[in-house]
């Protein structure tokens, strides 16, 4: 420029290496609340960190938290209980490649209702 300093270059924001690894799992399509079974529900949220956090509160009552990083081609984590940080287990997920809802049948019908992955 004439007469003048060069003016900054642009403002550039670091990505976090873990949250490049999360865009090769699908990880920011799993935030949000997910339902499973009758009246089961779980609760992915993004960190700043590029992992996901896991939420849960158990038919009991019992609250069980997990942060899920990149492992291969899943997002995986160790659960603990809120309450006492007891181990509860451990999830892995990922979204598939495919997945189609299956036909729900009334269950008085015979057949069982349900979704499906291909």
């Amino acid at each position: 420029p004439r007469g003048g300093a060069e003016p900054p270059p642009p403002a550039q924001t670091s990505v976090p290496p873990q949250a490049k690894a999360m865009e090769g799992h699908g990880a920011q399509q799993l935030v949000g609340s997910w339902h499973y079974g009758e009246s089961s529900m779980y609760t992915l949220s993004s960190t700043c960190d590029g992992n996901l956090d896991f939420r849960e509160v158990h038919k009991s009552g019992r609250t069980v938290l997990g942060t899920l990083e990149p492992f291969e081609d899943w997002m995986q984590g160790d659960l603990r209980f809120l309450d006492t940080d007891e181990f509860a287990g451990e999830v892995r997920l990922r979204l598939a490649p495919h997945w189609v809802p299956a036909p729900v049948q009334s269950p008085t019908a015979g057949g069982a209702a349900g979704v499906a992955s291909a």
